[in-house]
């Protein structure tokens, strides 16, 4: 049929009907003829329907995507379950949290500045039988780092130091009621101007005063430290301490308190320099039962201050331990100190060099003085461990003939610009 007006060729049939297949649209793309205008209105009808139809197998491909993605994460699920720690026993798990709590790193941390950090609440989060067991485990609430530094006076400030008493509360409350408390405390009394004038403000703990009148029965283990500029100190709180045999200085506590401290319990020592605490070299007369001892230098900037350092000596300690940390100690610190020791009763002996470079290590050493303290105290050393020490071939033979009932000797030296260790093994 033809058009009255243009003569075009016009369908007997709908153009729908006509396009019903994709042969009859591949015609019309390829005709010659310009497509009626009439024709248009009925394509965009097609198009609209084809439009459709793809926005439908598209969100029933979203959909079987979705329902996929979820299928995959229920699987993972459910492999999980194979997981061979899934079976694993209670108390086993009990158990690993246990030796977990024992690392160094592990501990309780609650201060007002450098936030929370609970351990025990990582382990919680995994799945609802870790948390039974989580809470049940009491050496995993035992260690408390609690850090009190108050920066300021205000009311805002007082209220976030008050915040930490939740958490040392749920600690505490989880730790359980016979085992023993490793809490380490450090407050601060801080100087801070207002207007013209200067402020003090002092920490006050009600509880530490009622500790005065109890008796610490499981306290095993005391680290203190308090600035000396600082005001008075607390130190008569942990003179009721049975059990106290390990004890940590970093400074001397004031003379007055010493006296009514149990001294003879403590059989570990450890004394912690941070320049300047010479005075720190006192505390080895006041224990006379000591079985560890350590000294740890750090920071130490002015060396004239251990230039003599006051006699060292004790008949009962068996293992000493010498640890110069940051590379800020020069060789006269170590001399002095080996000039000042006699230990008779020793047996195990450990020097550590700590990221010190190799023209630092290479002046540290002392060995006359090292063989001078061995023949004066007369001990027979069965352990001896050495670290980043440089020492010549000469002297190491002379130190080994010099320690003839030595059992085991460890000596490593970490080449400077490395993280491999070399040693060797005895």
């Amino acid at each position: 049929m033809l058009c009255e007006k243009c003569n075009t060729s016009i369908p007997d049939t709908p153009l729908s009907a006509s396009f019903s297949s994709s042969s009859s649209l591949q015609n019309l793309l390829r005709a010659q003829n310009s497509l009626a205008l009439f024709c248009t209105s009925e394509i965009r009808d097609i198009i609209a329907g084809l439009d459709v139809d793809a926005d439908r197998i598209r969100w029933e491909l979203i959909s079987l995507t979705n329902k996929l993605k979820r299928l995959e994460i229920q699987q993972e699920k459910y492999k999980s379950l194979l997981a061979p720690i899934r079976r694993l026993p209670s108390e086993v798990l009990n158990l690993i949290f246990t030796h977990f709590s024992c690392d160094p790193d592990m501990q309780n941390n609650i201060s007002e500045s450098f936030g929370i950090t609970l351990p025990g609440c990582s382990l919680m989060a995994v799945c609802s039988r870790w948390r039974n067991i989580v809470l049940s485990c009491t050496a995993l609430w035992r260690k408390i780092q609690l850090n009190t530094f108050l920066c300021d006076d205000t009311e805002e400030a007082v209220d976030d130091l008050a915040r930490l008493a939740a958490p040392v509360k749920w600690c505490l409350d989880h730790a359980g009621g016979t085992g023993p408390l490793d809490i380490s405390f450090q407050g601060n009394m801080v100087q801070f101007p207002s207007r013209s004038s200067c402020v003090f403000y002092s920490l006050s703990f009600p509880s530490f005063a009622a500790l005065k009148n109890c008796a610490l029965k499981s306290l095993k283990s005391l680290e203190f430290y308090i600035d000396q500029d600082q005001g008075r100190t607390e130190f008569d709180i942990f003179c009721n301490a049975p059990q106290l045999t390990r004890l940590t200085l970093f400074t001397l506590p004031t003379v007055e308190r010493k006296e009514t401290f149990p001294w003879g319990q403590i059989k570990t020592l450890e004394l912690s320099f941070i320049d300047p605490n010479y005075e720190l070299f006192r505390a080895l007369a006041f224990c006379p039962s000591l079985e560890t001892l350590s000294y740890v230098f750090s920071y130490i900037y002015d060396e004239s201050r251990f230039s003599e350092i006051p006699p060292q000596t004790s008949e009962t300690i068996r293992s000493l331990s010498v640890v110069f940390e940051d590379g800020h100690c020069a060789p006269q610190t170590f001399s002095s100190l080996m000039d000042a020791a006699h230990f008779p009763a020793l047996q195990e002996m450990s020097i550590y060099y700590e990221e010190l470079q190799v023209l630092a290590r290479d002046t540290l050493w002392s060995h006359d003085k090292f063989i001078s303290l061995l023949l004066r105290s007369g001990c027979s050393l069965t352990t001896l461990e050495m670290e980043n020490i440089v020492i010549c071939n000469d002297d190491l033979v002379s130190l080994l003939v010099t320690t003839p009932e030595l059992c085991r000797f460890n000596f490593y030296e970490k080449t400077y610009g490395e993280n491999e260790k070399e040693g060797i093994c005895i």
